[in-house]
């Protein structure tokens, strides 16, 4: 079976932010639930470069498990971007959901001030 990997808004899990789509093509394709570190069942801690090293741990996991199309909400629609540019050999397709490209200017203080 082909892979499937869902990769979660930021405050979520891939269970519980994709419990319909998990539903839907769980006899078709080999689904993958990947919890972002310091998110649920993820066996790694948050870190202070937590971005880079979000990238990282799924690359690793993508490496470890194959190649696979991405469904990336929010948080990890951006974290499928940039897989998707690094690793290209390892990602079928890419589908987003509740992304944006940019913040708008009256939100910027609002994400600035998470990271003080």
């Amino acid at each position: 079976m082909k892979n499937i990997y869902f990769l979660h808004g930021f405050m979520g899990t891939a269970e519980t932010h994709f419990a319909s789509q998990i539903a839907y093509f769980k006899d078709r394709y080999q689904l993958i639930l990947l919890d972002f570190p310091g998110h649920g069942h993820a066996p790694v801690e948050a870190s202070d470069n937590y971005f880079e090293d979000a990238v990282e741990y799924v690359i690793t996991e993508i490496k470890d498990r194959g190649e696979g199309s991405i469904v990336g909400l929010s948080l990890g629609a951006s974290l499928a971007i940039h897989i998707a540019l690094r690793v290209p050999e390892l990602v079928n397709r890419i589908v987003l959901t509740g992304y944006t490209p940019f913040i708008p200017e009256e939100l910027k203080g609002v994400m600035e001030k998470q990271y003080d």
